[in-house]
């Protein structure tokens, strides 16, 4: 999808973009939503985007698009339209006036682009807490087969998962600590309470003080788990959402939020099911063969090509830093087939 590789200026001039929203519809706000569900990177971007186009408020006057463009373009690259330049040329009165008739309309198109481009700058720094210093963001995609831990400003701790993308800045600033996740991840947050911390994760952000907890936003399932190792946690809906309360988790408690029905449930949780895989404890979820594999790829980073047509069930298992061959060792004996391992490749005869 092309909107994944957008910067701000891209939404703002994009026409499709613009028409969500000047004129939104449904069709556009499934469109968009779905798209800021599946992509939390870009949530900043398409937000400060939408705020700098519901800003604008263009007058029906006959200006064409390729000067407004030229006029725009000049004033990001600091330099004097050819506009500018003849109204600040040296002209006798009468000449002057018939330059403001002329050109007055574009003046005012370069007025409303400094005026716009000031405060859309303003509005950035004091989001972000700075007056000029641009901050700067870690961002990692851990692949299939990976994991990855790192130490914030503050102390804070995340350990991501596998298939797993995490973004932070690498100093925080303002009134609050963010990071916006998608995967898997395990938190231990270093505790301030006039500085919560927030993990933004798709369709819920959680909210802390200080404590460690476990996030579970994989997109290609239907639902969102936050998990409470120690401390308490507040999981809050996505503005989209149609689920209007929070709900506050404590320690050994989890909450499952259904991307389809949007509902939330608590429920208590299994630990190494759900935090074993920060310790490297695998656990092997009941399941099909398929299912099984499913699981594997995303821990090794392997593919899978099975050979045969048997119907193969796994009653599940547990596994204590597992190399591949010792954990494909326990399921071929239990499930009575035989594999090779070659290469980033696991073949599996039924």
């Amino acid at each position: 999808m092309k909107y994944s590789s957008y910067k701000v200026l891209d939404f703002v001039e994009d026409e499709y973009f613009q028409n969500w929203v000047k004129n939104p519809n449904e069709e556009s706000n499934i469109f968009w939503n779905s798209f800021i569900s599946n992509h939390i990177a870009k949530v900043h971007e398409v937000k400060e985007a939408k705020e700098i186009l519901l800003s604008f408020k263009f007058d029906t006057e006959e200006i064409s698009d390729s000067e407004i463009q030229a006029v725009h373009s000049n004033i990001l690259n600091g330099k004097k339209s050819r506009h500018a330049n003849i109204i600040s040329s040296k002209t006798n009165l009468s000449n002057l006036n018939q330059f403001k008739i002329r050109f007055g309309r574009f003046a005012a198109v370069i007025t409303f682009f400094i005026a716009a481009l000031l405060g859309f700058i303003l509005l950035y720094n004091q989001k972000n807490g700075t007056s000029s210093d641009h901050i700067k963001f870690i961002e990692a995609n851990i692949p299939k087969g990976a994991k990855k831990t790192f130490r914030l400003s503050d102390g804070s701790e995340i350990k991501v998962n596998s298939d797993s993308y995490i973004k932070f800045p690498e100093k925080f600033s303002g009134n609050t600590r963010e990071v916006i996740l998608e995967g898997e991840a395990y938190f231990k947050v270093t505790p301030n309470k006039s500085l919560p911390f927030l993990v933004k994760s798709g369709f819920v952000t959680t909210k802390v003080l200080g404590t460690s907890f476990n996030v579970n936003s994989r997109t290609e399932n239907n639902n969102v788990h936050v998990a409470v190792e120690e401390g308490k946690v507040e999981v809050i809906p996505a503005e989209n959402s149609d689920v209007d309360s929070s709900v506050i988790l404590h320690k050994n408690e989890m909450v499952s939020y259904n991307k389809e029905n949007k509902e939330m449930i608590i429920k208590n949780l299994e630990y190494e099911q759900i935090f074993g895989w920060k310790d490297n404890i695998l656990i092997l979820k009941k399941g099909s063969l398929k299912e099984v594999l499913t699981q594997l790829q995303e821990w090794y980073g392997v593919e899978f090509e099975i050979k045969g047509t048997k119907k193969v069930y796994y009653s599940g298992g547990r596994f204590s830093n597992p190399s591949l061959e010792m954990v494909m060792n326990g399921l071929s004996f239990s499930s009575k087939f035989s594999y090779k391992i070659d290469s980033n490749k696991v073949i599996i005869n039924l």
